[in-house]
């Protein structure tokens, strides 16, 4: 492949043999431009190798480094920040000729930026100013993420929940948005369905679509160039890369990102950490990859402490149904959040289920399977609940009184009921709304309700409303 690219390339066998090549041409005066090396190998593997090449190559005359392998880019984002730091790229196998010429391209491009880009130490210029936005969601935490980030940096955004109605609001509105940003698993319609229908019947060619996945696999990026989409965006995402690219297809101009001395880092404190390490999260990488945004962290925190309480009745409903697309696309949404908050062993956990669930796994198995998952969870939900009482932010202090205020909950229950009796669809952004705002402290009572209203069984969700109202109202009267 290298050398259909006109490329002069010579093979090591291992990672000793390839700095003995390397040490051979620089006496020559050679030096080698990139280094394409496998992750494990006999000896020393690519970290190991990788990590030599840098000690012993003068700064300006080491190679690009990119690592070819088959792990995919969540196990990347396991490694430390000085681990990831020896790496100009990353590529997941099977690969083309293409990918690696883009994989030095975008090197290059990086090398130009060097510690420019690197998260956390960028300050929000509104560097997405006057971009109009429509990003494609259907999970709640994802889209708050996203909405967050990008208005923080200037951007208009609207939400679509799904692929269906992201077509009905570009059916009326063609020319409303400069870039899409698409998630691929979706109820109603996914993500490459959606891309193939504007591309296609609305005929919309030239609007840039953005795939935005958790998978990291060639064939998931090969299918979103198939269908039509443009770029593909893995999550865990980095804000400054997300902006990069969404600068580069909305056609705004190159942007010089300003490094901040006083804003290379995110203070942490001591109980911070602490508790992060008791649920098994990388707190640092996490809340820069969210920009330093400590108070959006928190909020994504309690967000996602809820969905976790609701994931071991969902995985048995499901399980039960058979439902092993519904199973799969909940393991991926999970897979994605948890990487996205720093949760990198539930994160594989997910992973590793999501490949399962496709294997047609036997029932015990399965069953093993879970209860490790469950296990895990309720690791995760513990460290979480402690770093959203620790972490400054919209859930602090105040938050904590709201969480805690029966007059308060009281009320949402009741608009809520009132949505559930009128069969009004609303009732689901209203489960959302309470879930955000009391899910830290009253997760265990609210997961039945909120899985019959996500499951549109609103009989059953009238009745679990009422169960919950009705201590409240007894309790007033007795006081």
């Amino acid at each position: 492949m290298g050398e259909s690219l006109k490329w002069t390339v010579d093979v090591a066998n291992s990672g000793s043999e390839a700095l003995q090549l390397m040490q051979q041409q620089r006496d020559k005066g050679v030096i080698y431009g990139a280094l394409f090396i496998d992750w494990r190998m006999p000896g020393l593997d690519g970290w190991q190798t990788s990590k030599l090449v840098r000690e012993l190559m003068p700064e300006g005359k080491a190679p690009m480094i990119v690592m070819i392998t088959a792990h995919d880019r969540e196990m990347l984002l396991q490694r430390s920040e000085e681990d990831q730091a020896l790496l100009d790229g990353y590529l997941v196998k099977p690969i083309t000729a293409s990918m690696l010429l883009d994989s030095v391209m975008d090197a290059l491009g990086d090398n130009k930026q060097h510690a420019e880009d690197q998260p956390g130490q960028v300050t929000s210029s509104h560097r997405l100013s006057g971009i109009r936005l429509l990003v494609v969601e259907d999970n709640l935490n994802n889209q708050q993420i996203a909405r967050e980030l990008l208005e923080d940096e200037g951007a208009r955004v609207q939400i679509a929940n799904h692929g269906q109605e992201a077509i009905d609001i570009l059916q009326e509105n063609p020319e409303q948005f400069d870039v899409v940003l698409m998630d691929l698993q979706m109820p109603v319609m996914d993500g490459l369905s959606a891309t193939q229908y504007i591309r296609v019947t609305l005929g919309l060619t030239e609007l840039p679509i953005i795939a935005m996945t958790a998978n990291a696999m060639t064939s998931d990026r090969d299918a979103c160039l198939a269908a039509g989409m443009n770029d593909h965006i893995g999550k865990p995402f980095d804000l400054n890369n997300l902006i990069r690219i969404i600068r580069q297809y909305g056609k705004q101009p190159e942007l010089a990102v300003i490094a901040d001395e006083d804003n290379s880092s995110v203070p942490l404190a001591q109980e911070w950490q602490e508790a992060a390490s008791v649920a098994g999260i990388e707190l640092e990488q996490a809340i820069n990859r969210l920009g330093g945004d400590v108070s959006l962290y928190q909020q994504m925190v309690s967000l996602f402490a809820v969905e976790l309480a609701d994931f071991p009745q969902q995985a048995d409903t499901l399980i039960a149904q058979s439902d092993w697309s519904g199973l799969s696309r909940l393991l991926h949404t999970t897979k994605g959040l948890a990487a996205q908050l720093g949760a990198s062993r539930l994160s594989q956990l997910a992973g590793q289920g999501e490949v399962l669930v496709g294997s047609s796994p036997g029932a015990e198995e399965l069953a093993r399977f879970v209860v490790e998952a469950k296990e895990q969870i309720r690791t995760v939900q513990a460290g979480m609940a402690q770093l959203s009482q620790l972490l400054p932010g919209k859930g602090g202090d105040a938050g904590a009184a709201e969480q805690g205020n029966p007059q308060a909950i009281g009320a949402e229950l009741t608009a809520l009921l009132t949505l559930l009796q009128n069969s009004d669809m609303a009732a689901l952004a209203a489960m959302d709304k309470l879930q955000a705002a009391f899910g830290l402290h009253h997760s265990e009572a609210l997961a039945p309700l909120s899985h019959a209203v996500n499951q549109l069984d609103f009989a059953l969700a009238i009745e679990l409303a009422q169960a919950l109202l009705v201590p409240r109202d007894k309790h007033d009267d007795d006081k």
